[in-house]
C-alpha cells in the first residue's frame, strides 16, 4: 500500500505490533484488579498495536474507547473498595479508651474531653454514607446530637450504634472512675 514502509519493515512492524498484543493479553489475564501500572502497560502495548499504518480509524477508536472503558471499571473498584473501608472503626476501638484515661489521669485538661469526642465523631459521616436510605430519612435527629449526624440531618442505625458506642467508652473510662 501506500504506508511506505519496504517489506522487510512490514514484518518487523508486524513483529512489534504481535509482541504489543501478546503483552495486553498477559496484562488483562493476569488478574482481577487493574493497578494504574498495568493499565499503562496495557495502554502503551495498546498505542504500538494501534499504529495508523497497521490499523483503520474505526479499529482504533473502538480500542481507545474499551481502553477508556476499562480504566473507568478499575477505578470503580478502587473507589468502591474506599467506600466500604471499615478500618477506622478498629481504630476507632482502641484509641478511645486510651485517650479518655489520659483525659482522666489529667483532670486539669478536662477541656480536651470534647475534642476527643469531635475528633472520634468523623466516623459518623463516613457511616452515614455506608447506609441504604430508608423512609424517614429525612425525619431531624431527636437528640441534637449535631457531631454525630453532621448538623441536625438523618441518623442511620450504624450511627447510632456508634454514638452509643462512645457515649459507654465515656461512661465506662470517665464517670464511673470519678
Amino acid at each position: 500500500g501506500g504506508s511506505g514502509l519496504s517489506s522487510s519493515e512490514k514484518a518487523a512492524h508486524v513483529g512489534h505490533v504481535l509482541g504489543c498484543l501478546q503483552c495486553c493479553e498477559l496484562v488483562l489475564l493476569g488478574s482481577e484488579s487493574m493497578a494504574a501500572s498495568r493499565l499503562g502497560v496495557l495502554g502503551l502495548g495498546l498505542n504500538v498495536a494501534l499504529n495508523p499504518t497497521m490499523v483503520n480509524e474505526a479499529e482504533s477508536e473502538g480500542a481507545a474507547a474499551s481502553l477508556k472503558r476499562l480504566h473507568l471499571l478499575s477505578d470503580w473498584t478502587a473507589q468502591f473498595r474506599k467506600a466500604c473501608d471499615c478500618r477506622f472503626l478498629l481504630w476507632s476501638k482502641e484509641l478511645l479508651p486510651a485517650f479518655l484515661r489520659d483525659v482522666l489521669n489529667c483532670p486539669c485538661e478536662a477541656n480536651r474531653l470534647q475534642y476527643t469526642c469531635a475528633a472520634f465523631s468523623d466516623c459518623a459521616r463516613t457511616l452515614r454514607h455506608a447506609q441504604p436510605s430508608a423512609p424517614g430519612a429525612n425525619e431531624l435527629n431527636p437528640l441534637n446530637t449535631a457531631a454525630f449526624s453532621g448538623g441536625g440531618g438523618s441518623e442511620g442505625r450504624h450511627v447510632r450504634a456508634f454514638r452509643r458506642w462512645v457515649v459507654g467508652q465515656l461512661e465506662v473510662g470517665v464517670v464511673r472512675p470519678l
